[in-house]
């Protein structure tokens, strides 16, 4: 009777974790999308990263590395070892465990006066201006971002800079003389629907604009002398592929996945090129 029982619970423990759905990671040792705990292409463990809530830095540890806040963790999966702060784990869709009683104490015991220290509030994120480079700096204003400086924005890989305002960001306008959008600078900003360029010459980096499912639109209101871009600056999901410029030839579009439908600007070699290789319609702009 036991030994049946044993078996039923081990049948229904089967089921319920085969009905939940396995989330699906991106490997960053070879970029194959994968479930479980390792990849199945090249079996690198998963690495599950989380962002600070005080600085927004990307960690991988309990820590945060930059300022030393703790992870927020509610509770630990029983059966799979993942931590969760929602109420299903996020890996195999285990339910929370009910929390245990508090015993109701049968006798009042004495209150001592304690004195409560006054918390100290953590500080609030500046979500109207910051500065994205050495000599780059941004301001959002009614859902227009804008950044104005000197020379490239600063690297920002596994830390997009604007995580923090990322769903309220409608449009980007990029002005003149900043020369380079860095590696993820906008990733996951998936409210954008247009940027505007005013710079002749610019460079488009890894995953520039990954995850930006609404971005439909380019404008380039100056004339464009040369356009550098990644391969992968505008895909969801992307691996390490060499830059390329837009001067004399026509690249291979068999590699792109971008949701730009059109690309405005003043008639030239190297924006109708780009246009051409992201598979999105050159609308002229007359000067």
């Amino acid at each position: 009777m036991k030994r049946t029982l044993s078996i039923l619970m081990v049948m229904a423990y089967l089921l319920s974790a085969g009905f939940a759905q396995a989330e699906e990671w991106v490997c960053e040792s070879c970029g194959k999308e994968s479930t479980g705990n390792f990849c199945g292409q090249c079996g690198a463990e998963r690495v599950i990263r989380w962002i600070c809530s005080v600085c927004g830095e990307s960690n991988t540890q309990n820590f945060c590395t930059n300022c030393g806040t703790p992870k927020e963790i509610s509770w630990t999966c029983p059966a799979c070892g993942t931590a969760n702060n929602t109420n299903f784990c996020t890996h195999c869709g285990a339910r929370k465990p009910d929390a245990q009683a508090i015993p109701i104490a049968t006798e009042t015991p004495a209150v001592t006066s304690v004195a409560t220290p006054t918390p100290v509030p953590s500080p609030t994120p500046d979500l109207t201006s910051g500065q994205c480079g050495a000599n780059a700096f941004w301001s959002l204003d009614d859902g227009v971002l804008s950044i104005k400086g000197t020379g490239p924005m600063s690297d920002s890989l596994w830390k997009p800079p604007f995580n923090n305002i990322r769903m309220l960001i409608d449009k980007v306008v990029i002005y003149e003389g900043i020369t380079s959008i860095c590696e993820t600078c906008f990733y996951r900003c998936s409210n954008i629907e247009s940027i505007e360029i005013r710079s002749e010459d610019i460079e488009f980096h890894k995953g520039a604009f990954a995850g930006c499912r609404k971005l439909e639109k380019l404008v380039f209101t100056a004339p464009i002398k040369r356009i550098i871009s990644d391969r992968e600056a505008f895909r969801y999901r992307w691996s390490s592929r060499p830059l390329f410029e837009m001067t004399n030839v026509v690249i291979d579009t068999s590699i792109y996945e971008s949701s730009i439908k059109y690309i405005e600007g003043i008639p030239g070699k190297a924006i109708e090129d780009f246009a051409k290789t992201i598979q999105a319609e050159f609308v002229e702009i007359k000067q």
